[in-house]
């Protein structure tokens, strides 16, 4: 039997490094390894790694690799650096557990990861609701619309996010188990809704989205 317990990441879409965290959950599906990794091996061996969660300093370690235990009361946000680079800091990526009928919220044109924690040896497979059916999400060539890591617990990777993207997904031994543990994923785009005032010389402008993002926007200051 598969646990109905997914480890979540969502990838944040402001990428200010070649510094990228990466996510391993465990079979349990209550802890995750982290890994701050580099496009390419470092020359000089960092300092230090510097671990953040939820923007602010966890701890450094010459160690990149972090491990943490998950709840499903909550997501965290973490995201690393390079001592002495602390101003090149990965995207954040949001951890979770997801349960049964979990949902997420994301914004159209970004990437998600969602990793596959199961209690069986057999290595499932990741289905996605076409309509009424469960249908076998596959890897079409050279594309990278849709990425599987081939692992006994293999991580979906969705990038360019669109509003057809719009569907439930879930990771399983047979597409007729899905019904168990199924994860709803909503695109929105972002929207500015205007409210005049009564003076007629002011107008508030809010930026706004047609779900609440699991993930928190990162914006760059420019």
């Amino acid at each position: 039997m598969f646990s109905t317990k997914l480890v979540f990441a969502v990838v944040g879409f402001i990428l200010n490094s070649a510094l990228q965290v990466k996510v391993f959950p465990t079979t349990d599906g209550q802890t995750v390894t982290l890994m701050c990794s580099t496009a390419c091996t470092l020359t000089d061996r960092p300092a230090a790694y510097i671990w953040y969660r939820n923007s602010e300093l966890l701890y450094q370690n010459w160690s990149p690799w972090y491990q943490e235990m998950v709840t499903s009361d909550k997501t965290v946000r973490y995201s690393c650096a390079i001592k002495g680079y602390e101003a090149l800091r990965a995207p954040a990526v949001t951890v979770g557990v997801l349960g049964k009928g979990s949902s997420i919220c994301a914004l159209k044109g970004t990437s998600l990861n969602l990793s596959c924690s199961a209690e069986h040896s057999t290595i499932p497979k990741w289905f996605k609701l076409d309509g009424t059916k469960w249908t076998e999400v596959l890897v079409n060539g050279n594309s990278l619309k849709h990425q599987i890591s081939k692992d006994t617990h293999p991580t979906l990777s969705v990038t360019g996010l669109t509003k057809d993207d719009k569907t439930s997904y879930c990771c399983n031994e047979k597409p007729e188990n899905c019904h168990e543990d199924p994860i709803h994923l909503t695109v929105t785009d972002l929207q500015v809704k205007v409210f005049p005032t009564t003076d007629g010389q002011t107008v508030t402008l809010m930026c706004s989205t047609t779900c609440t993002l699991t993930e928190k926007p990162n914006f760059n200051k420019g």
